[in-house]
């Protein structure tokens, strides 16, 4: 909707300058490619996708990851979603961590979240998202650090 506002003021104004525009042209640009990259699955769960899009944070990661790896978080939660009982999924990709957990009780998440912080970990290697269905929760985090070490305090923290 801003760009196309942005696109007829300046048919209006003529040229101007909107200060946000770049990065909410480069968040449409790569939501654009995670729909591309995920296909026929995009379409299908179209209004999923673009609530998963827009539960990442911090949202200028959602402007800055490969949608390769956004693609591997959001089929977590595609199957995360298939599943009735409260977990937690981890999987490896690249330098990557992927973990999408599933619950019930809101308390849990505060917990998770809680713990998180407390390792200190900076904003640009960290990938937090959040999602509620009725009332389940799903959290989801990209924690994108090649240090083994690492990864394996990150998944004691969340497990």
């Amino acid at each position: 909707a801003r760009l196309q506002l942005v696109k007829e003021m300046e048919s209006a104004f003529g040229e101007m300058r909107d200060y946000n525009g770049g990065m909410i042209a480069k968040q449409s640009e790569n939501f654009d490619a995670l729909k591309k990259e995920l296909g026929k699955v995009a379409e299908k769960h179209a209004l999923l996708l673009q609530n998963y899009f827009h539960a990442i944070f911090p949202a200028h990661l959602s402007t800055t990851l490969d949608p390769k790896l956004l693609k591997i978080l959001f089929h977590m939660l595609l199957k995360m979603m298939e599943t009735s009982k409260e977990t937690i999924t981890v999987q490896k990709a690249e330098d990557s961590l992927f973990v999408m957990a599933k619950f019930g009780d809101i308390s849990l998440k505060q917990k998770i979240i809680h713990q998180i912080e407390s390792l200190g970990i900076p904003s640009n290697e960290l990938l937090t998202m959040q999602m509620q269905v009725f009332d389940t929760f799903y959290l989801g985090f990209l924690y994108h650090n090649s240090v083994g070490e690492k990864q394996k305090t990150f998944l004691e923290v969340v497990a």
